[in-house]
């Protein structure tokens, strides 16, 4: 068995790897990977429906010896009771996120749109997220947003007439589409069921 004293001391050995790291085990399944950087990593092997896997519970010390040893004992009990206890923290993970509001999940996008566009793109993205959807979306959870909302965004852009008197279409238009790839990601990733704004135009 493990102890406080003994896992901080752990280092490195000689044959740990990046894809090997020592192993240590606790009980009943639970165990402590270091990894060749130092880092601390607990994990419970289990065994369901004849396969054998592993789940990652967290990071030492950010996760207790005492800590790892309670999530150890919930996984013991789901695996009683006939649940596999990876797709319960897939389940707890999505529930979590369907619990965000919008406002959190559209800047976790924008943070990662910054990665993959040019930065004049992702300047124009972040100002238009800022001016006109955010403050609109405020307070609404990300799967109770409705067609209806995003109308209704569209119709406040629109009332800014430009010099001519017309209305700026073309960035009702663009602000339209940051929302809808927002929810686009969201739908891919199985937090909502359909892209509410699918047949706004």
């Amino acid at each position: 068995m493990l102890s406080d004293s003994k896992i901080r001391k752990l280092k490195p050995s000689e044959k740990c790897t990046p894809s090997r790291p020592d192993k240590y085990s606790d009980q009943q399944g639970l165990q402590l990977l270091v990894r060749s950087t130092g880092t601390k990593t607990w994990i419970r092997a289990y065994r369901f429906d004849g396969k054998q896997t592993r789940l990652t519970l967290g990071t030492y010390p950010i996760m207790s010896l005492a800590e790892a040893r309670q999530a150890n004992t919930e996984i013991k009990a789901l695996l009683a009771d006939g649940i596999d206890p990876k797709n319960k923290k897939r389940q707890d993970k999505l529930a979590n996120i369907h619990a965000h509001k919008f406002k959190d999940y559209a800047l976790d996008w924008l943070a990662e749109r910054q990665r993959n566009v040019k930065p004049r793109t992702y300047q124009q993205d972040f100002n238009r997220m800022h001016k006109d959807v955010l403050p609109h979306f405020e307070g609404i959870a990300l799967k109770d947003v409705s067609f209806e909302d995003c109308r209704a965004m569209a119709d406040e852009i629109e009332k800014r007439l430009n010099k001519n008197g017309e209305p700026p279409r073309e960035v009702t238009r663009r602000t339209i589409d940051l929302i809808s790839n927002v929810l686009r990601r969201a739908k891919r990733e199985r937090i909502i069921d359909q892209n509410p704004i699918d047949d706004l135009k």
